[in-house]
């Protein structure tokens, strides 16, 4: 019995070695949601505190990065993802704020030691490498190399990815080039070279697998549907979305969601070439339930399968999936 006891206190141990724990409080103006349930207004205290949460569990890794770098649309999607790796620990307490209609609640959330070796850089270096191809012009020769050495890294990291010297040089950070020199007798480029990966950013499709596509239509087209969810207020919602009308740059849609509340609505859709973002704003409603309002949709298309991004309105992501 004692042994046993023993290995319970040991398995208790190193599991919550294993986890980063924080307590967070939040609270909300029950006037500010008055077509939410009480159950929905407790799920948006837990969403929210879960946010607070971000900067002490991950610490810099993810907020001085999110906030400067790629944009709105991707910082908006690293945070979501980091949101979602957030547990909630126990059953959170719910009570009366100080201020009158004011619910609060006291969280204890928790993410693993796993979740933040994502969000760790990780150095990658390069010994002797050479470039050679007897089809680069001298001129072009060190920044093709760099290239070839941008995919080394990438590959070494992570080999399924077979990306292009250009997409490589975006997930390559700190890049510094050391012992370099030109080979003359087998015309090659040789240096030491070091670099710097972010493990989440090899797993964001945003960043490395968008397709170029010159034409929407390439990709969409009439009595499609793209099936998954998004993520608001009342929660991890189904979503639908069908597309009605594809013409060069223009689409015509419905927004479509279940299971946390039922309606639909008009989606008017343009596709960037230049950037490869596909935008939809909102219609008029098709079938309106009480509380909900229309929201907007921005993200990218991968692979032909995925369209995934974010909704406008203070919700969070979508992904939607092409139904076969």
């Amino acid at each position: 019995m004692k042994l046993l006891l023993s290995l319970l206190m040991l398995l208790t141990v190193a599991n919550a070695q294993d986890k980063l724990e924080t307590s967070k409080t939040s609270c909300i103006q029950q006037s500010v949601y008055p077509n939410k349930t009480l159950d929905e207004q407790k799920k948006i205290l837990i969403e929210k505190a879960k946010q607070k949460s971000l900067e002490e569990l991950y610490g810099t890794l993810i907020v001085s990065k999110t906030d400067i770098e790629n944009g709105k649309l991707v910082s908006d999607a690293i945070k979501s993802r980091a949101v979602g790796a957030v547990r909630v620990k126990g059953n959170p307490s719910f009570y009366n704020g100080k201020n009158l209609g004011e619910i609060c609640t006291d969280v204890n959330v928790y993410i693993t030691k796993k979740d933040l070796e994502k969000y760790r850089p990780k150095k990658v270096s390069l010994t002797h490498f050479c470039f050679n191809d007897p089809a680069v012009a001298m001129k072009d020769i060190k920044q093709q190399a760099k290239y070839g050495a941008y995919k080394e890294m990438i590959s070494q990291y992570k080999a399924s990815l077979k990306l292009s010297g250009e997409q490589s040089e975006q997930l390559i950070h700190e890049f510094v080039i050391s012992n370099d020199k030109f080979d003359f007798d087998t015309a090659s480029y040789c240096f030491n070279a070091v670099g710097t990966i972010l493990p989440y950013e090899l797993e964001m499709d945003e960043n490395i697998q968008i397709k170029k596509v010159t034409s929407i239509k390439e990709v969409l087209s009439k009595n499609q549907t793209w099936r998954g969810y998004y993520i608001c207020g009342q929660g991890k919602t189904n979503l639908d979305v069908n597309i009605k009308y594809v013409d060069s740059e223009d689409i015509k849609a419905t927004f479509k969601f279940s299971g946390n509340g039922r309606g639909e609505f008009e989606l008017y859709g343009i596709y960037n070439k230049e950037t490869k973002e596909l935008n939809f704003m909102p219609g008029k409603w098709i079938y309106n339930p009480n509380g909900y309002s229309t929201v907007g949709m921005k993200g990218y298309i991968i692979n032909d399968k995925i369209y995934r991004g974010n909704i406008d309105s203070g919700c969070q992501e979508f992904e939607v999936k092409l139904k076969k």
